[in-house]
Order: structure tokens, then C-alpha cells, then sequence
């Protein structure tokens, strides 16, 4: 890696030598494309003699835009290039005949490097892309296909013409633009309803928020929600929970159920050694914590106040639904954490459980659905959750989303 006071330098030299390298291109007799080589006939100079820096550039005149307009297109085609697919992209054409740009790699690269800079979590790559928006002269479909293909996917698109907007608007019919809005919109919608798995989509922003409309109508909406006392979901969880396991498993003594264990001599050395042997390291904490929880002279302080709570909470769902159909929360805070990770801080391990858990005190189906990965490649859940005994209409959403995503 170059020292930062050199940096400067080598930056100057690489520019000098790609601008040298682009002169011989463009104005070599074998190699150049027709019209700049008929524009340097009428020069007076060689470019290939008298350009060897970027500063150098300033002694050609001032290009003018208007040489873009009208053809033949071929002439600004190198010809070392013409046996190659060559593409066209065009201006709108609102200002009179359109201005060409050829292009045989360069979508290609220019995309290919954009790629680079988006992020896997919200591009995944492997995905497939819905392209709903201006195509046409521009070919902007062409790269944003390229863009999609590269990272892996298959890109669905759905072409809209500007320049049939652009006519619309100058006279004034707006029916005619708002019907012909509705038009793409509603293609897209087929598109995304067809269950190809499309996860991404490059559109423009007022045909977003035409495609969100419409998803609103179809019955799809958000709405806020207030969910007050489930900031104390964790807490009641854990003193309810442990309370059930410390009276559920005291039956597991060795006597009746389960395990028990071997060469015990007394009766209460084989209740102690089977509990001791047969449960392990977090069912013990548990048992534990439900124990003490559940002790005279606490049972009303944590076990009683628990239930109390519980109830608060359940009551905040019900008045959640009477608003909404179902509620998307995330699974969990934080993507999946290694195997064992956090058994050495309970804690933290137990708050992991914050968005389950509610479900689980309100007595409400709830599910998980995968939702996409982090960019280090871990899952991340959606959860889902419905009013009691509406499992099917949970169930409905759910399959909803991954045939969207």
C-alpha cells in the first residue's frame, strides 16, 4: 500500500496512463471509431502526438452535447468493438430526436461495481428482483437485470415508457396517466402474487407508494399499536415459568417417573442424587428460582403480582386486535448466537425470549417465518401472532409473506 504522501502521485500517474491508453483507442486508424477519427482530421494535430496527461485533455475544443442526437449510431463505435453486441441508451426524446449513448460492457461493469456497495442484508444475494419502472430509450431495464443476474437471481420486469408519460402530462390527460399508472401497478402486483420469491424491488418512488396503495387496499395495512406492559414480560415470564417448572418436576424423584439413580442406600439419598444427576444446570436454576418464588411468605409478593401482570398483558392484546388482524414483531432482539454462547450469562440469555414470551402470558398463537440474514449470513425470524383461536388467519399471513418475499 502506497505511503500517503505518495498516494497523490500514483493517483495522477494512473489517471495519465488511462488517458493515454483512451487517446490511442479512440484516434487509431485500426482501432478508433469513425467519428472521432474524422474529427481529428479536421484538428490540425494528432491527439496520439500531442495528449500525454489529463491536463493535456484542455487543448481538444469544448464537446457539444448536440453531436449526441440522431445517427448513425455505429459511428461512435470503436471498431475494433463491432463484431460485439452493442446496445443503445437514449435520452427521453422530450427536447426533439433523443441522444445516443452506446454501450457494448459498460452497464456491466458500472453495475457490477455498484454492486459491491450493497449490503446482503437488505440485497440478499440468490434473490430474485421485480424491475418496475422506466425502461424504454433509457435500457434501464437491461442494467438493472444485469445488476440482479450478477448477484445470483432472476429479474421479472415491468416496463413502463416515460416518453408516453411525458406526452400524457403535456396534454393535460391525467385520467389517462393515473389509469395508465394503475396499469403497471397492477402487472406488478401479479408478478409479486405469482410466488416467484421476489425479495427486491427498483422502482421509482411515486410507483412504491402507488404499489404500497394498493397493497392497502387489497386489505394489507399498518397501524400502530400500544402494548404498555410488556416491558415487564420478561420478569413475569421468569418468576411464572420457573414457578410451573419447581411444581411440575417435583414428581421426578426417582420414585414413579423418569430417571433414578444406581448404589443409593436411603431413600432421601436417592431423591437427592436422582434430581441431582438427572436434571441439569438450567433446569436446577429454574427449579430453584420456582421454589423460592412459591415460598411462604413470597408467593404473594412474585408468584401473586406475576399472575397480575400476566393478566395487564393479556388485556393489552386484546385491546391490540380489536385494532389489527395480526402483529409482526421480530423473533428474537438479535440474529442467532452460537451454540452455548450465552449460558453463562442467564440473563442475558433469558432476555433473548422477549418478543416469544409475550405470546406465550397472552395465550395467543404466534409463529416464526424467516425473513432474510444478516450480512455475516445469519437468519433472522419474523413473528407472527393472532388473536386466540384465529390461528388460521396467522397461518394465511404467514404464507402470504413468503410467497412475497
Amino acid at each position: 500500500m502506497a505511503k500517503p504522501a505518495e498516494a497523490p502521485t500514483q493517483a495522477k500517474e494512473r489517471l495519465d496512463n488511462h488517458v493515454r491508453e483512451i487517446i490511442e483507442w479512440h484516434f487509431n486508424p485500426a482501432s478508433g471509431c469513425t467519428f472521432w477519427l474524422d474529427y481529428a482530421s479536421k484538428l490540425g494535430w494528432d491527439p496520439r502526438k500531442e495528449i500525454h496527461n489529463f491536463m493535456d485533455l484542455r487543448k481538444f475544443p469544448a464537446f457539444e452535447d448536440e453531436w449526441l442526437r440522431g445517427g448513425p449510431v455505429r459511428r461512435w463505435l470503436p471498431k475494433k468493438l463491432w463484431n460485439k453486441p452493442t446496445y443503445v441508451f437514449e435520452t427521453g426524446g422530450t427536447t426533439g430526436i433523443p441522444k445516443s449513448r452506446v454501450v457494448v460492457d459498460d452497464f456491466r461493469i458500472d453495475y457490477e461495481m455498484f454492486s459491491a456497495t450493497l449490503p446482503d442484508q437488505y440485497f440478499p444475494r440468490g434473490s430474485n428482483w421485480l424491475m418496475l419502472g422506466p425502461s424504454g430509450p433509457r435500457r434501464l431495464r437491461l442494467a438493472v437485470e444485469h445488476l440482479c443476474q450478477y448477484r445470483g437471481g432472476i429479474c421479472f420486469c415491468v416496463d413502463l415508457d416515460p416518453r408516453w408519460v411525458v406526452k400524457l402530462i403535456k396534454k393535460g390527460w391525467m385520467e389517462h396517466l393515473k389509469a395508465y399508472q394503475e396499469h403497471c401497478v397492477d402487472q406488478a402486483m401479479t408478478v409479486l402474487s405469482a410466488g416467484h420469491d421476489v425479495k427486491c424491488i427498483f422502482t421509482t418512488p411515486k410507483l412504491l407508494d402507488a404499489l404500497c396503495k394498493k397493497l392497502e387496499e387489497q386489505g394489507a395495512q399498518v397501524v400502530d399499536i400500544s402494548l404498555p406492559h410488556t416491558q415487564y414480560a420478561v420478569p413475569v415470564y421468569y418468576v411464572i415459568a420457573t414457578a410451573e417448572a419447581s411444581s411440575n418436576l417435583a414428581r421426578f424423584d426417582g420414585v414413579r417417573y423418569g430417571f433414578r439413580a444406581e448404589e443409593v442406600s436411603t431413600l432421601k439419598e436417592m431423591y437427592s442424587r436422582t434430581r441431582d444427576q438427572g436434571f441439569g444446570t438450567e433446569v436446577k436454576r429454574r427449579i430453584m428460582l420456582g421454589t423460592y418464588g412459591l415460598s411462604a411468605g413470597y408467593y404473594d409478593q412474585y408468584y401473586g403480582k406475576a399472575q397480575k401482570v400476566r393478566s395487564l398483558i393479556a388485556k393489552d392484546f386484546r385491546d391490540a386486535f380489536a385494532m389489527c388482524d395480526v402483529i409482526a414483531t421480530p423473533t428474537a432482539p438479535t440474529p442467532a448466537f452460537k451454540l452455548d454462547e450465552k449460558t453463562d450469562d442467564p440473563l442475558e440469555m433469558y432476555l433473548s425470549d422477549i418478543y416469544t414470551i409475550t405470546g406465550d402470558l397472552a395465550g395467543i398463537p404466534c409463529m416464526s417465518v424467516p425473513c432474510g440474514d444478516t450480512a455475516a449470513g445469519l437468519p433472522v425470524g419474523l413473528q407472527i401472532s393472532a388473536k386466540h383461536f384465529d390461528e388460521s388467519t396467522m397461518f394465511r399471513v404467514a404464507d402470504a409473506y413468503e410467497r412475497a418475499r
